[in-house]
């Protein structure tokens, strides 16, 4: 949940960074990032990976934690889920593809966008100091998720060992009340 937390809240700061510059979210007059940022595509393009759970990230050691760890109980549940995780990187490269390398027409757009809002024409900018800083730091969370989960496990194992305890305790005490009072009717 955390190395989802750290992508996901990443690519939510990046679309806002995005609409800044060119007052439009719609993907399909976006086109060509790669040739016009130099900081902001390729860090796009490492959360869009992360998300999808590239080895060397969080994401990674959640998704195949889960998915391996409920396969013994549900092998149906995690094919269709692996499956689903597919469909989510197709999802992704999908996204990459038109926003990176389609197109080149984002500067044509933001010089459309500005004019439409009485803003003067003014050159794409790229990330600021304050912005990659920030994104860089949320990418260096994920990673250290990614190479070192250990003390985020230990952390976290108290409060999972007592979810699992308290879901096998209530197994075991669902008992039939028919059978106690057959019991106590023996002696």
């Amino acid at each position: 949940m955390l190395a989802h937390g750290l992508s996901s809240a990443a690519l939510f700061i990046m679309a806002g960074q995005l609409y800044e510059r060119l007052h439009t979210r719609d993907l399909t007059l976006m086109g060509g990032m790669w040739g016009q940022f130099r900081y902001y595509a390729p860090i796009l393009m490492f959360f869009c990976a992360a998300l999808l759970g590239i080895p060397g990230t969080g994401n990674f050691i959640g998704e195949f934690m889960i998915l391996f760890g409920a396969f013994a109980q549900y092998p149906v549940f995690v094919v269709f889920a692996t499956f689903s995780l597919v469909l989510a990187g197709l999802y992704s490269l999908i996204l990459i593809h038109r926003a990176l390398f389609g197109k080149n027409n984002i500067e044509a757009v933001a010089m459309q966008e500005t004019k439409a809002h009485g803003l003067p024409t003014r050159p794409l900018k790229d990330l600021g100091k304050r912005e990659l800083s920030l994104l860089l730091m949320l990418a260096a969370g994920l990673v250290w998720l990614g190479l070192y989960p250990q003390p985020f496990l230990d952390t976290s194992s108290h409060a999972m060992q007592w979810i699992n305890n308290a879901y096998i305790y209530s197994q075991v005490t669902q008992v039939d009340a028919s059978q106690l009072l057959d019991a106590m009717e023996a002696r």
